[in-house]
């Protein structure tokens, strides 16, 4: 019975140090397909990296691109970093009315008036109280929204055309609204259209040329007066309130025109249309401070949502006022490959979200920046923090594991491109994790992740374990002899000790009878 009980007990064991190559088994078979598949896991206790395969050569990491992006901008900028946009006042008040403009200086903010964030009117209600305790509901000028130094990007250079005209794919600014893009509601019958344009929670106002047709195609820009949103393009016949995201061309512009009607909708009027300035920075009276969310929940809601817009802002926020035309993610990759010593080609990105098709890395080089993070007391948690737990929450909640596996990773995804990275807990013990497949079908390649992620924690096969039993058995059949007197000697003392202790409460009892 002793060799079977030496089993049943390696099969209790900690199974944490018995990663298994089995794990590379069903990436092997998906490149029987075509294409490409690498998995890197690394003991993070130990510092030891476990599996390794493919690990240099160049992937398209799609959304994974956003690891590097975040953490960097963690690393930074602090997880209680908060983008600040100072609120001023330009001129003379005369009783309600003042006699100048309201300046807002752009900070860059990827969350204000966004989709991800309660209260989307936020900045719009501080404004309101701070005028209101002012005593001001007129301004005879208008809003000027300052953005010296965030000059407006260019659409991503490396982005599909496809990509360019759909919500996810809209410019960063150096204020952006609403996510950048807008909530489009349209209706048609015979006589006509009618449009109803909702942008951060406010309704905007609009007008529209747009014509019957047999397909629907609208465009929007804002007026040369920069009081209105006009539509154009074609609607077909008896829709019904149909919804559809509109992304913003400018999102500066369209800022600019939401915070002027939204205070006009809160009782602050203006003589003049909104306006930019790109040029200067100017002072006045400061009227407050309006500060964003914390930098941790933003990376969360990048991370959780995979949102674009949040990631190419945070991109775009840490590259210097002359690389931020450009679109790429210049001060991301150079505090990588300054902190790292990472080359060009292990790390060659070409923007912060992933969505460009031509950005590249190599697999040791994001497992590299895994360690590294989980390593820095200052970026483990709120890093943590930010990625979904598989099975359960944001863009992995369709991911189902082993229930003694925890996986918190970030998900990444295009047309032939599917992959997973960030950390695996198994008994109290910690993994880092790489999983890309390019070239192969998406459900194909995520059933491979949960196969994969699986197999690496199973228990050692049962050959193993009879082997290891064998040997505890010899082992302990050597010192056999010597265990058996051992065992002797104490059973003698045992039984002594328990004769000597009956006596003893023998006699305590008598004693005890005597006083009663």
């Amino acid at each position: 019975m002793r060799p079977l009980l030496t089993l049943l007990l390696l099969c209790a064991l900690p199974l944490a140090a018995h990663v298994r190559q089995e794990g590379l088994r069903t990436a092997k078979q998906l490149e029987q397909r075509g294409g490409a598949v690498c998995v890197l896991v690394r003991d993070l206790e130990t510092d030891s990296l476990l599996i390794d395969w493919r690990s240099r050569q160049d992937f398209c990491p799609a959304s994974l691109t956003k690891i590097p992006t975040t953490a960097a901008f963690l690393a930074l900028r602090g997880a209680d970093y908060r983008f600040r946009m100072p609120l001023l006042l330009d001129g003379v008040q005369q009783g309600e009315t003042f006699k100048g403009r309201l300046i807002v200086q752009a900070s860059g903010d990827p969350s204000l008036g966004s989709h991800y964030v309660p209260e989307r009117t936020r900045l719009l209600q501080q404004l309101g109280e701070l005028l209101r305790q002012r005593g001001i509901r007129h301004f005879t000028g208008g809003i000027q929204l300052q953005l010296r130094d965030l000059p407006e990007p260019a659409y991503g250079v490396h982005w599909l055309e496809e990509d360019l005209d759909s919500y996810y794919g809209a410019p960063v600014s150096g204020c952006n609204i609403g996510d950048n893009y807008a909530d489009l509601y349209l209706s048609s019958d015979r006589e006509g259209a009618a449009a109803d344009y909702d942008l951060a929670s406010v309704s905007l106002p609009s007008s529209s040329g747009l014509e019957l047709s047999s397909r629907t195609s609208v465009s929007s820009h804002i007026s040369p007066a920069g009081d209105s949103v006009y539509l154009s393009g074609q609607i077909r016949p008896g829709l019904m309130r149909r919804y559809q995201r509109m992304p913003l061309s400018s999102p500066a512009h369209y800022a600019a025109l939401w915070l002027s009607e939204g205070l006009q909708q809160r009782g602050i009027s203006f003589g003049e249309a909104p306006r930019l300035d790109y040029d200067r920075q100017t002072a006045g009276d400061t009227l407050g401070v309006y500060e964003s969310l914390p930098a941790d929940t933003l990376v969360r809601i990048t991370n959780f949502r995979s949102a674009n817009v949040y990631a190419e802002a945070l991109a775009y926020h840490l590259n210097s006022p002359e690389e931020r035309p450009e679109g790429l993610p210049k001060g991301v990759l150079r505090y990588w490959k300054d902190r790292l010593q990472l080359d060009r080609r292990s790390l060659d990105l070409r923007d912060g979200s992933g969505l460009s098709r031509s950005g590249r890395l190599q697999p040791q080089a994001l497992e590299q920046i895994l360690r590294c993070v989980w390593q820095d007391s200052t970026l483990r948690e709120p890093f943590l923090y930010s990625l979904p737990r598989a099975g359960y929450e944001g863009s992995v909640r369709s991911l189902t594991l082993r229930p003694e596996i925890t996986a918190q990773v970030k998900s990444g995804s295009l047309r032939g491109v599917r992959g997973y990275a960030g950390y695996l807990e198994h008994e109290g013990r910690w993994y880092s994790i790489v999983y890309i497949a390019n070239g192969i079908g998406a459900e194909a390649a995520r059933q491979g992740f949960i196969q994969t992620a699986n197999e690496l924690f199973y228990p050692p096969a049962p050959e193993v374990l009879r082997h290891k039993a064998g040997e505890q058995a010899t082992s302990a059949k050597a010192g056999g002899k010597k265990a058996h007197s051992s065992s002797a000697k104490a059973t003698k003392s045992k039984a002594a000790k328990a004769k000597s202790t009956k006596a003893a409460s023998s006699k305590a009892s008598r004693k005890g009878k005597g006083k009663r």
